[in-house]
Order: C-alpha cells, then sequence, then structure tokens
C-alpha cells in the first residue's frame, strides 16, 4: 500500500470469521491468502476465492464483516478535502 501521508493513511489489518470492522472513506482490498473467505459489506455477501482480492471504494463508513475465512484488509483512507 502506498498513499501521499498529505492526502492519506494507509491500514493494514487481519480479520478472522466473527471478526467485523468499520472502515472509513476510501479504498479498501479484502484479500484472502490462505483459501476462500465470505465478507459481508454492508449486508451484501461476497464469496472470495484464495489468493483473490476483493476492491471496495467507498464515499462514507462502510460495516464489513468476515463470515468465514481469514482476509487482509489494506486500507487508503482519506484525509484531506
Amino acid at each position: 500500500l502506498i498513499a501521499r501521508r498529505e492526502a492519506a493513511s494507509i491500514d493494514l489489518v487481519v480479520l478472522q470469521a466473527g471478526h467485523t470492522t468499520k472502515p472509513g472513506k476510501g479504498i479498501h482490498f479484502a484479500y484472502c491468502p490462505a483459501g476462500a473467505a465470505i465478507v459481508e459489506v454492508d449486508g451484501t455477501r461476497h464469496d472470495v476465492k484464495g489468493d483473490h482480492c476483493l476492491r471496495l471504494d467507498t464515499d462514507r463508513p462502510t460495516m464489513l464483516a468476515v463470515r468465514d475465512g481469514t482476509i487482509l484488509l489494506g486500507s487508503v483512507l482519506c484525509v484531506s478535502q
């Protein structure tokens, strides 16, 4: 993940089944490093294959829940207007 510090911040977290998070406005990548995962974004289910990624472009905070598997959530968050 790469970002200009004046315009954005970056974050990388590991989320396993049962974990939820509320990423802010920005671009997010839910990557499945070890097998498939089921991810819900604002209540919509996404089946993500192993070694694949779900890209989310959000203009507001979003509810993300991992229902099965493990994901790496990489985020580039907007910090400037």
